[in-house]
């Protein structure tokens, strides 16, 4: 919305009295009617066409929908994964996430109940397979927390 003359700018929606907005609806509806808003779309569309600017941008955005309607998008984001991720997943990520989830429970089992004082002779279980940890774990995280 334009100023009003001798003003200094557009004028801002919020300051303008809500009889004089009652009016600009009425000569907006009448623009409307007259057809004149078809008109000037059309007349801008018809420019816009032929600027190099919006020649650019609308290929680069025809070009990004093609790849999306495509599917190459995601299957450049699975591929992505199965060659960075998955790799890390068993060997580095996996356990790393049970050592921690171990540390964890062992600091919330060491605070809750005392040490019982080791027999003399006494040796450490056997360490977890793989496997045991994984379904513990699993078990763990489908428990609800307290």
């Amino acid at each position: 919305m334009m100023g009003a003359v001798g003003s200094s700018g557009p004028i801002s929606p919020a300051s303008v009295p809500l009889r004089d907005l009652a009016l600009i609806t009425l000569v907006l509806e009448q623009f409307k009617s007259q057809g004149l808003f078809d008109t000037f779309c059309q007349d801008c569309l018809a420019q816009m066409d032929n600027k190099p600017a919006y020649q650019n941008w609308r290929q680069k955005v025809d070009n990004f929908v093609s790849v999306v309607q495509s599917g190459m998008l995601e299957a450049g984001v699975d591929r992505i994964l199965s060659e960075v991720v998955d790799p890390k997943l068993n060997h580095i990520f996996w356990p790393q996430t049970e050592r921690a989830i171990h540390e964890f429970l062992a600091a919330q089992k060491k605070a809750a109940v005392p040490a019982p004082t080791p027999e003399p002779g006494s040796q450490d279980p056997p360490a977890p397979s793989q496997k045991a940890s994984q379904e513990y774990i699993c078990h763990i995280l489908e428990a609800p927390l307290n």
